[in-house]
């Protein structure tokens, strides 16, 4: 009996030691001796929503310093909560710095199917249109990283090529080449674009809901099949499916009431709808009247020299004039342009249609032929000249970056040098002119 009690005693002693070592081993992991078991619980929370946090933590510990005697201006961003915008993908207050110059609003973290890359986009709001540097004057900014183009050149090529390709009065959004400090920690090299919006300087139509949907103008763009982020929109209401070609489309403009979202949804999807299925009937007569020609000859020009290979074109913009015209609007984040990722596709049901149609494959060729050779001769300049200007920062940004397994596509990481991937930009584009010149001739 005597050693009956005793094991029991020697096992109550080692229970107590054990919850003992286990009680220095909490105070050792939090820091503290714990009071109770909901703050060790509240603690282990903690200290989980901080490890998910280290995904994105890369972006305070970037080990690159800006090339000496850069040419390109430094964007400075403090946020309101110092590296609050590394921890959230919801909008943070900041504050942006150009020199001397000043100016509070929000930024975000921008990610793709929720995979937040090595070097992320950022997205800038504000509350009134704000003008940055000489050209940009809006309410929202992207800074592109370049997630599927480490050269950072085919975005700001095919925005140039777009601007180039229009007349002189024609919105082109604002696109530069700067570097960017977020919470005392420099970034890297980011292309800066204004979003397209409406506008007197941008896209030419009212912002504003009228009193009936026909009465208003409305600014579209369609998004990708994948990669979709909802952000708590209702299809039907901000966005909608296209009847025939299964396309995604978002309403950006206008902003109208709750109760009138369905209304102006269905008068936006019907006219689609509608100028679609005339296309795909050849209805040429019709197609004229309810279709701005010359915007989809200038959008297609842009996509084909470019082979803008996005398989769904999350950049596409489309916008209609109060009572008038459907019309191709300008790009945006281009990544996969120029050759980049030649697994995608170029393929696009409204380009591919309206091709079909002799009319407009003729008007398309005329003007082809018309600039093909000066456009050529101008984007090789441009290359030129952004690379005599920025080629130190690019490429002192692309030898950082390129070694990330995260960043990029693989075929891209294949290129070697930053001054191989100019190579071989510049070959692509005599290469793609020689292509669809002699395709053209064949017609």
């Amino acid at each position: 009996m005597g050693l009956k009690k005793l094991s029991v005693s020697l096992l109550s002693l080692m229970v107590i030691a054990g919850f003992a070592a286990l009680l220095v081993w909490v105070s050792q992991q939090y820091g503290r001796h714990p009071d109770t078991m909901e703050q060790v619980l509240s603690q282990e929370e903690n200290e989980l929503t901080l490890s998910e946090s280290e995904k994105s933590k890369n972006l305070l510990q970037v080990k690159l310093s800006p090339v000496l005697d850069s040419k390109l201006p430094m964007l400075k961003i403090t946020t309101e909560k110092k590296n609050g915008v590394l921890f959230s993908q919801q909008e943070t207050g900041m504050q942006l710095s150009i020199g001397k110059e000043k100016k509070k609003g929000g930024i975000k973290l921008l990610t793709y199917n929720d995979e937040l890359e090595a070097k992320p986009s950022m997205a800038l709001s504000f509350s009134e249109k704000t003008t940055l540097f000489e050209g940009g004057r809006g309410t929202q900014y992207t800074l592109l990283s370049g997630y599927h183009d480490k050269s950072l050149l085919r975005t700001l090529l095919t925005g140039r090529l777009y601007e180039y390709l229009g007349e002189d009065n024609q919105y082109s959004p604002f696109m530069k080449l700067v570097n960017v400090e977020v919470d005392g920690q420099y970034q890297g090299v980011y292309l800066l674009c204004e979003n397209v919006e409406p506008g007197e300087d941008k896209i030419a139509i009212e912002g504003k809901a009228q009193a009936t949907p026909k009465q208003s103008a409305f600014l579209m763009r369609q998004e990708p099949t994948e990669g979709f982020s909802s952000e708590d929109l209702k299809e039907g209401e901000d966005w909608f499916w296209m009847r025939r070609n299964n396309y995604r489309i978002r309403i950006l403009s206008p902003a109208v009431s709750q109760r009138r979202k369905q209304e102006y949804a269905t008068y936006c999807k019907d006219s689609l709808d509608h100028v679609y299925e005339d296309i795909l009937n050849h209805n040429w007569w019709e197609i004229t009247r309810e279709l701005d020609i010359s915007s989809a000859i200038r959008s297609l020009l842009t996509a084909e020299i470019a082979n803008c290979s996005d398989e769904d074109r999350v950049n596409m913009y489309l916008y209609k004039e109060a009572g008038g015209k459907i019309a191709f609007g300008p790009f945006m984040g281009c990544d996969t342009a120029f050759g980049s990722e030649e697994s995608g596709t170029s393929e696009e049901p409204f380009y591919q249609e309206l091709m079909e149609i002799k009319a407009f494959r003729e008007s398309f060729c005329k003007a082809y032929n018309r600039v093909a050779g000066e456009t050529e001769t101008f984007l090789h300049k441009k290359l030129n000249r952004i690379i005599s200007l920025y080629g130190r920062d690019l490429e002192n940004d692309y030898n950082y970056w390129e070694k990330d397994t995260d960043y990029g596509s693989e075929k891209m990481r294949e290129a070697g040098s930053y001054e191989e991937q100019v190579t071989i930009l510049q070959e692509w584009i005599h290469a793609r002119f020689l292509r669809m010149s002699s395709l053209i001739r064949e017609e």
